[in-house]
């Protein structure tokens, strides 16, 4: 599942760095961008942040530029 989540964010054009500015740690370790119903927030990094940070990498594989 994150490898295809990874190769969609990749394919969007500026998706990775829109997740990645939404999906930060708060004070408490846990991610602003993931609610979780009654809990509060996912802890961070969450899934998302891991998927963007891939694709930005993926992205930066095939134009042959460093990460």
């Amino acid at each position: 599942m994150i490898h295809e989540l990874t190769v969609f964010i990749a394919a969007e054009s500026g998706m990775a760095d829109r997740l990645l500015r939404a999906h930060v740690a708060d004070r408490l370790g846990r991610c602003r961008g993931c609610p979780n119903g009654r809990a509060g927030h996912m802890p961070w990094p969450c899934s998302l942040h891991a998927a963007a940070i891939d694709a930005l990498a993926r992205q930066a594989r095939a134009t042959g530029m460093q990460p």
